[in-house]
C-alpha cells in the first residue's frame, strides 16, 4: 500500500512538472511570437537601427530615415507597446530610446546588440 502511493505521488509530480514545463514553453513562445511580429515591417526595424546608436525624437528619425511622420510615430508605437522602445519627455519634446532591459527569453534577438551599444 505505501510503495502504491509512493508511486501516485511520483506520477502526480511528474504530471506537475509536465503542465509547468507545457505552460513556460507556451509563455516563451508566445513572447518570441510577439517580438518577431513587433519586428516584422521594415521600417521599424530601421526604426530600432537608429536608436540603437541613441535617443531620438520623430523629427529627427523622419529626417534620419526618410519616413514620413505619422509612419514613424506609428511604428515607434508599435515598438513601445512590445516595450521594444522607451519614451522619455523632455519640455515639449518626447525622446525615443531602445530599451536597454529588453530581452525576448527565447530568440534573445537584442542580446549581442546590447553588448555593442551600453
Amino acid at each position: 500500500m505505501a510503495r502504491a502511493l509512493r508511486l501516485g505521488l511520483f506520477v502526480d509530480f511528474l504530471v506537475l512538472i509536465w503542465y509547468k514545463y507545457i505552460d513556460n514553453h507556451q509563455y516563451i513562445m508566445k513572447s518570441c511570437f510577439n517580438c518577431f511580429r513587433a519586428l516584422n515591417d521594415k521600417n521599424r526595424v530601421k526604426v530600432v537601427s537608429a536608436l540603437l546608436a541613441g535617443s531620438q525624437n520623430v523629427s529627427s528619425l523622419t529626417k534620419m530615415l526618410g519616413i514620413s511622420q505619422p509612419t514613424v510615430s506609428y511604428h515607434l508605437d508599435k515598438l513601445k507597446k512590445e516595450k521594444i522602445v522607451k519614451a522619455k519627455k523632455v519640455g515639449r519634446e518626447v525622446f525615443y530610446y531602445f530599451n536597454k532591459k529588453y530581452a525576448c527569453p527565447s530568440c534573445r534577438v537584442f542580446e549581442s546588440t546590447r553588448e555593442w551599444h551600453i
